[in-house]
């Protein structure tokens, strides 16, 4: 839905990368993007905690994973979360240790 309501946002121009680790995700979003018809949308299997490279060049052309610092005019990073904040699910099949591995993943996303 994020990635659908920005390329709309942007009438379509420009171009709007999405990095999804989740091939189920990717799928929903490809199918958002078809329907809407839009074409600014670049979407790529990628963990995003690898997104940026300081080896990357900065090249003109470079459209894919990773990408040298600096790339993007906006990011909108949507974390994962453990779902037990202001409108909490009541029961989960996450264990103890994976509800721990949230705040070190967020924070390496944040360090990208």
């Amino acid at each position: 839905g994020k990635t659908v309501h920005i390329a709309t946002l942007m009438k379509d121009n420009g171009v709007v990368y999405a990095l999804e680790k989740s091939s189920r995700k990717i799928s929903k979003i490809k199918d958002n993007v078809d329907r809407f018809g839009l074409t600014c949308v670049k979407i790529f299997a990628f963990d995003s905690t690898k997104a940026c490279d300081d080896n990357c060049g900065p090249e003109v052309g470079h459209d894919k994973p990773p990408f040298p610092p600096g790339s993007f005019d906006r990011i909108l990073l949507d974390t994962p979360c453990s779902a037990l904040g202001q409108r909490p699910i009541l029961h989960s099949k996450f264990t103890l240790q994976e509800l721990k591995s949230y705040p070190t993943y967020q924070r390496k996303l944040f360090s990208v």
